[in-house]
């Protein structure tokens, strides 16, 4: 199983792809953003 610094790490690349690919702002946003909000968890999401 994956922990929230590897889940977060994925959203993170996800991001940084669609962000490169010219892809909508909102979206890119939007992954940075679950990224930062399971990083930030007091537990594990899996």
């Amino acid at each position: 199983m994956m922990n929230n610094r590897e889940i977060a790490d994925l959203f993170e690349r996800v991001s940084q792809m669609l962000s490169i690919r010219g892809d909508v702002v909102h979206r890119v946003l939007a992954y940075q953003k679950a990224a930062e909000a399971i990083r930030d968890l007091g537990r594990d999401v899996n």
